[in-house]
């Protein structure tokens, strides 16, 4: 219908028609001002997740983004435009192509061609990247190359890699969907020959970004490639997924299957799958847990959960109900020791995440009991759209195929691959010692295939051993017939000497000459980018080594210098990818110098899982005398610093510093030297203990530690201050840092010398003369002098506001909490007293006394008996004086109604406080005890004080028929306590007169 308007407007109009064509030609697809730079195209979702990240990982700056659509979906362009990432993209447009584009159709195809030329034309790019290479993709490439820009494959899935090495298309697009005429037309006739490409594929392009760029080398022709996958490094681990791996539990020790979708009977699917998985799990330890399809539907979970309990396989087979995750990310968080599937892409790519991850297709072994299940029958139950996906899944040869029983037997018991294990050689272990260079370290640490693939120029090395002079003789002889392999050895030999420059010449050199053995393997290409990189040439050396991908570098020793070189270009997640890939074993595999510098990117890159991973690997080693050595330096100070906040977090202040002393006995006993941030905390504890003679002993002991450490120094005048040590005060000041002598720092050392004479105002009135403290003495906090200032003085408003801005800079400090808790004491805050001083001390017998005390009081007047009555024990070991505490248990006792605790606990006092005696009175009350009660009111030593007192005297008299007595005590109460409800006064008065007017009259 839209044909014959075109062409009556044609017709009748034909000026307007030829001005409309030409406009809508012209229209710009792209806003104006947006030239040159990287055009990705994409058509759904995936693709656009998939450049996205790419752009993260190559840092890829000045893009465009053209978005694929046909007037048949307009729900996914919509869908793209949503999750564009504005920050990765500098303009974003549309491009509406004619309704089913790879239908090879003389009238689409031609339509397609223009919009693409029109967008180049518009654009000009410098490079284009796909995710296709077939039909109008083709076209699209074959005009980016002929306008100059490079084109580029980005990897998809496994689709990328269906060109088989016999160059067969094995997911061939079908070519019935083109008309016959069409196809000649352009296979045949010269105008149409810009479409030609759409009958064929891009077979060159100027790189790759793949998983697995080796795989590609015999289906294109490129330049350069890059190994490249989103999930790598742990990059797309989101916290959703590591909820759902340990909320399930899933560890090192078990499998996963991950289910598929296919045109089969679920009652026939699911039983061959439940047979198979039945099978593994009687002969393999450990779990497998069940992922589900996201867009099965709700009957599959439940078959799946009936055919386990059916088996009696609950526990054996997990089912995870969840599905609505990624499958390689999860991977990348629990590394399972293997990946049952059948034709999945998580078979292909759980390596790239977990490196010791087995993965095994289960595709044969399934089909074979789909078609001897009894209800299977071939009209309902299609395997072949099974077997054609396997036909890719073969071009990967890690993807272990399970044909039955005996297939999986054979596997448990295979041994690991050559390189799975990392030996070391002694030479280089020897090299390492005299040379501290980390790439001498690490270098052929690595060389497991280095000494597998060239034997010779390993002798070669072992060589320097001898005489340097006779070193070139030595050489020479050993290779006189391979000249290239001389210049490999000597060119290695000098990069083992560190003589990177040399080195660089000599292998640049050997590269040149005609290949041999000693060049093809790979390595001396490895060992020139290592040398160009540590001489300082970094950007040659990316170039060199990704000129050279795959085949050559694919080795440990070349995975190692990818992460190095990407390190020196600032990519941390290129770096966490290619550390990944060269250990596959996991950081427990790293050297020394490789963890520490892997800790340290983590912690600057804020990637807290590795942190928590390296973490772990110190702690292992530390425990573990036969482990690799341990480095001790900045980083690992900041990786306790980070543990040690955790640990205050968790479980408090006082926590953090037996955690600290535990550490430090530790490394201790393996001959290590502990981090300065150990001493500080060892100060701290001492201070917040308010040990002064031992903050004595520590000072006199760490002198050193006093000239290089600010914050040790600030600890150590804190602690000279509060052991009113004038001379202690002045050793310190003397041996602080050498900031510590210029004139700020002299100003503010000046306050913290009348806090030690207790002259408070002269404290206020010398803080009020600072300029704002330089960062050179920023440890040397005056606010904590004059907080403490204004609480002795009595300005407690003040003494908050001087806090506040001490805890602008030290929030946490130990000297900061006391003081907090000193003012909250003043305040008579209870409630806060007693939460700082648990969040401190964590426990009572931490506590100093006075604060002990403190504390008890805090709990007491808060009513917390319970907690008041378990810090007992505490107290009265701590404080020797046994009327300090003696009356808070008795009243902690009362108040709970343990009279007879009381009473026994008075009875072996040696001496009772008048305010304990009037409780132990009450307590004999209690128990019926009325004529010792008596007996231990008048022993006192004082008389009753309060309305209680008065109350309790008066009821024990009366008791003991000492009716004047209790008279008496009525008639104090009504004088002095006339509103007191605690007892109806008139009455008890009235009645007790009554009495003893009745017994006068019968004497």
């Amino acid at each position: 219908m839209s044909s014959l308007k075109k062409l009556r407007k044609l017709i009748l109009h034909p000026v307007r028609f030829f001005r409309d064509a030409r406009g809508k030609r012209d229209q710009p697809i792209f806003p104006a001002g947006f030239q040159g730079g990287n055009l990705f195209v994409v058509s759904h979702l995936n693709q656009l997740i998939q450049v996205q990240s790419l752009i993260r990982f190559e840092r890829f700056s000045n893009n465009r983004l053209l978005i694929l659509s046909t007037p048949a979906n307009k729900v996914m362009p919509r869908t793209i435009h949503e999750n564009v990432h504005k920050g990765l993209f500098e303009a974003v447009a549309e491009l509406q192509l004619p309704r089913s584009p790879n239908v090879v159709r003389l009238d689409r195809l031609n339509t397609i061609a223009g919009l693409y030329r029109k967008v180049l034309r518009q654009l000009r790019p410098t490079s284009v990247f796909l995710l296709s290479f077939e039909r109008h993709y083709a076209i699209l490439g074959k005009f980016a190359v002929d306008q100059g820009a490079g084109i580029f494959l980005v990897e998809e899935g496994t689709a990328t890699y269906k060109i088989g090495q016999d160059g067969e298309n094995l997911a061939h697009i079908d070519p019935k969907g083109g008309n016959r005429f069409s196809i000649a037309a352009i296979e045949h006739l010269p105008f149409y020959r810009h479409l030609r490409p759409a009958l064929g594929r891009i077979q060159r392009f100027s790189g790759v970004y793949a998983a697995f760029p080796g795989l590609l080398r015999h289906a294109f022709q490129f330049e350069r490639a890059t190994r490249f996958f989103m999930h790598a490094g742990g990059l797309s681990a989101d916290p959703h997924t590591r909820k759902q791996v340990a909320a399930y539990g899933i560890t090192s020790r078990d499998a996963l299957f991950v289910s598929q979708r296919y045109p089969i009977r679920d009652v026939v699917f699911i039983g061959a799958i439940m047979r198979v998985l039945a099978a593994i799990v009687q002969q393999d330890e450990g779990r497998i847990f069940l992922k589900l399809h996201p867009k099965d539907r709700p009957a599959v979970p439940k078959a799946f959960a009936d055919e386990i309990r059916l088996m009696g396989l609950q526990g054996r087979i997990v089912l995870l109900k969840e599905a609505d995750f990624l499958i390689e990310p999860a991977i990348a968080v629990a590394r399972p020791r293997a990946v049952y599937g059948l034709t999945s892409t998580a078979l292909v790519y759980a390596p790239l995440v977990s490196p010791c991850t087995k993965t095994y297709s289960l595709l044969p072994w399934v089909t074979q009991n789909v078609k001897s299940h009894p209800a299977y029958t071939p009209a309902q139950d299609d395997v072949s759209v099974m077997e054609s996906h396997f036909s890719i899944l073969a071009q990967f040869s890690h993807v272990r195929v399970l044909d039955g029983q005996a297939a999986l037997g054979a596997s448990l018991t295979v041994p690991g691959e050559p390189g799975d294990a990392r030996t070391q050689d002694a030479f280089w272990l020897r090299c390492a010692e005299r040379n501290l260079d980390e790439a001498l370290a690490l270098g052929l640490s690595l060389g497991a295939e280095f000494e597998r693939r060239h034997q010779p120029c390993l002798a070669a090395l072992a060589s320097l051993a001898r005489q340097e002079p006779a070193l070139s003789d030595h050489l020479h002889a050993l290779f006189a017939e391979d000249p290239v392999a001389w210049h490999v050895a000597r060119g290695i030999s000098a990069w083992g000497r560190a003589d990177y420059e040399s080195a660089a010449a000599i292998l640049d050199e050997a590269l040149r000459m005609p290949a041999t053995e000693a060049t093809r393997t790979g390595y001396a290409r490895v060992f020139l980018a290592s040398s160009l990189r540590l001489s300082g040439a970094a950007a040659r050396a990316m170039e060199l080594l990704q000129l050279g991908w795959p085949e050559d570098i694919e080795t440990p020793f070349g995975l190692y210098e990818m992460a190095q070189l990407s390190l020196a270009d600032g990519n941390t997640a290129k770096y966490f990818c290619y550390v990944g890939w060269t250990y596959p074993e996991g950081v427990g595999a790293m050297p020394a110098p490789l963890l520490d510098q892997y800790a340290t990117v983590a912690l600057a890159d804020g990637r807290g899982d590795l942190v928590t991973d390296a973490w772990h690997e110190y702690v292992r080693r530390l425990h573990d005398p036969t482990a690799p050595g341990v480095l001790t330096g900045n980083t690992f100070d900041a990786m306790y610093g980070q543990h040690h906040r955790a640990v205050v977090a968790r479980q408090g202040l006082w926590a953090g510093f037996e955690d600290a002393r535990r550490w430090r006995d530790l490394m201790a006993e393996r001959g290590m030297v502990a981090p300065r941030a150990m001493a500080c905390l060892r100060m701290e504890s001492l201070v917040l203990s308010q040990d002064w003679a031992g903050c004595r002993d520590e000072i006199l002991h760490g002198r050193e530690q006093l000239a290089e450490d600010p914050r040790y120094g600030f600890l150590a005048m804190y602690g000279a201050i509060h052991a009113n040590d004038p001379a202690l005060f002045g050793f310190v000041c003397t041996s602080a840092p050498a900031a510590w002598n210029e004139e700020p720092a002299m100003a503010m050392l000046e306050v913290w010398r009348h806090v030690l004479l207790r002259d408070w105002q002269a404290v206020l009135d010398a803080a009020q003369a600072l300029a704002p403290s330089p960062d050179s003495c920023r440890e040397l906090r005056y606010e904590l002098a004059c907080a403490r200032a204004c609480r002795e003085l009595g300005d407690h408003d003040g003494a908050k506001r001087w806090l506040i801005a001490y805890e602008r800079h030290s929030k946490g400090d130990a000297c900061g909490l006391i003081e907090l808790v000193r003012l909250t004491l003043a305040t008579g805050q209870w409630g806060r007293t007693v939460q700082y001083l648990e969040h401190v001390y964590c426990e009572e017998r931490n506590m100093p006394a006075d604060l002990l005390l403190a504390y008890l009081d805090g709990l007491i007047e808060l009513k917390q008996w319970g907690k008041a009555l378990s810090a007992m024990p505490t107290a009265r070991e701590r404080l020797p004086d046994e009327a300090v505490w003696l009356g808070r248990l008795v009243r902690v006792l009362m108040a709970m109604g343990r009279h007879e605790e009381v009473v026994a606990e008075c009875r072996q006092a040696i001496l009772l406080p008048p305010d304990v005696a009037w409780m132990h009175a009450q307590a004999l009350r209690a128990t019926g005890q009325t004529a010792a009660a008596h007996e231990a009111i008048h022993r006192a030593g004082r008389d009753a004080a309060t309305v209680e007192e008065w109350a309790l005297r008066a009821e024990v008299s009366l008791l003991q028929n000492r009716l004047q007595e209790a008279c008496d005590c009525y008639e104090h109460m009504m004088r002095h306590f006339p509103n007191t409800r605690v007892v109806p006064l008139y009455e008890r008065w009235f009645n007790t007169k009554l009495l003893l007017a009745t017994s006068k009259q019968a004497m």
